[in-house]
């Protein structure tokens, strides 16, 4: 859309501040979710890989179960 753009307002002091102090709290948190990325990246590859991890659990047949029983009704309460 033509036009558009940004919409600023003048901040007070406090605000300034309090803005200041989340954009650093933002960059804190990206730096450490691209840590935690790394690590977990590093962790999968060093990983060796587990064929039995993709296996199905011993002793479960390619059966499918049913599904939940069938509840049982609620008795009418005695008269």
């Amino acid at each position: 859309m033509a036009g558009r753009g940004t919409k600023g307002r003048q901040l007070s002091v406090e605000e300034v501040d309090k803005v200041r102090a989340e954009l650093a709290n933002y960059h804190r948190f990206a730096q450490v979710s691209e840590q935690i990325v790394a690590v977990n990246e590093a962790i999968c590859e060093a990983r060796p890989p587990n064929p039995a991890a993709t296996a199905p659990p011993a002793g479960t047949t390619g059966h499918k179960k049913g599904g939940s029983a069938t509840r049982s009704r609620r008795s009418s309460p005695p008269r």
